[in-house]
């Protein structure tokens, strides 16, 4: 059985959010928790762990504070990103059966 076109050449994803779904989308698609009305919120979830793998680089290579031009420190903003990212991916990822 061939995979569809949608499962094998997913439209407008980043780079980082494609290799999660290039990663997970086979098996999920096997076990038939994606299908072509679920999609979109697969995309949504994608797209929420690629920005919480960015928002990770950004306070790995920064720290959780920052400097700012007057000299002070105040907490990086990725913090707050990846909060946000992991809180909203929480949902998807208990539907489709995700660790």
């Amino acid at each position: 059985m061939t995979n569809p076109r949608w499962l094998i050449d997913p439209t407008g994803l980043s780079e980082k959010a494609e290799k999660y779904w290039k990663y997970y989308a086979p098996g999920l698609r096997r076990d038939g928790r994606l299908t072509p009305d679920s999609m979109e919120r697969f995309r949504q979830l994608c797209r929420l762990m690629a920005l919480a793998e960015a928002a990770d680089g950004e306070i790995a290579a920064h720290g959780v504070t920052i400097k700012t031009a007057s000299g002070t420190r105040r907490p990086n903003p990725a913090c707050k990103v990846l909060i946000d990212a992991q809180r909203d991916a929480v949902p998807l990822l208990r539907a489709f059966e995700l660790p």
